[in-house]
Order: C-alpha cells, then structure tokens, then sequence
C-alpha cells in the first residue's frame, strides 16, 4: 500500500461512502479506482476489437455449428419475421372500434 495525501470533495466522499456501504474513505477510494481501471480496460479491448474487420465471415455459423442448424435458424428468423410483420398490420387493421357505454355510477357498498 502506498500512503499519500489528497485533497477530495467532502460531500461527493460522503456520497460514495454512503452509497457504496464501504467502511472506510481509504476503501471507497480503492474501490473507485479499481472499477475505473476495470471500466477502462473493458473500453480498451473493445476499442483493440474494433478496429478489425468483422471476425463474422461467410459461413461462420455453418462451420461452426453445421449446415442443418444454419438452416434451421433463418427458417426461424423468416418466420418470425413474417409474424411480426403479420401481427403489425393485424392489429391496426383488426382494432375493433366499439362505443363505450354510459357507464353507471355505482353506489358505495358501505350504504
């Protein structure tokens, strides 16, 4: 451990150590600095990700899983598509339009 001296906003200290529930202001400062190098690492491997072509390449998933599952699976995705598609235009075009009623007052049932 290294021991050092900071000058920190009381009040946003305050609200860490609430919110986190951690004991300590040393441990709510460990805390906060190892989830911004964990989120800066994940931010880094994404960003080292991207900048590749697309890891997917033609026939990904038939060599990997076999050409009946591939085929199985946009079988799947036309049908679901099209259902969705269906359902759409169904229920705009099949809203049943019906007048309401007068609806009654009802009387309290204490009376």
């Amino acid at each position: 451990m290294k021991r050092t001296n900071v000058i920190l906003d009381e009040q946003l200290l305050k609200d860490a150590v609430e919110l986190t529930g951690e004991k300590t202001y040393s441990a709510v400062i460990n805390r906060a600095l190892s989830e911004i190098v964990r989120k800066l690492k994940v931010k880094r491997g994404i960003e080292r990700f991207q900048q590749y072509e697309d890891p997917f390449w033609p026939g990904y998933a038939e060599e990997l899983f076999g050409k009946e599952w591939a085929e199985r699976q946009r079988k799947r995705e036309e049908a679901r598509e099209k259902r969705d598609e269906q359902s759409r235009l169904s229920m705009i075009a099949d809203a049943p339009v019906q007048a309401r009623k007068p609806s009654r007052k009802r009387r309290d049932p204490r009376r």
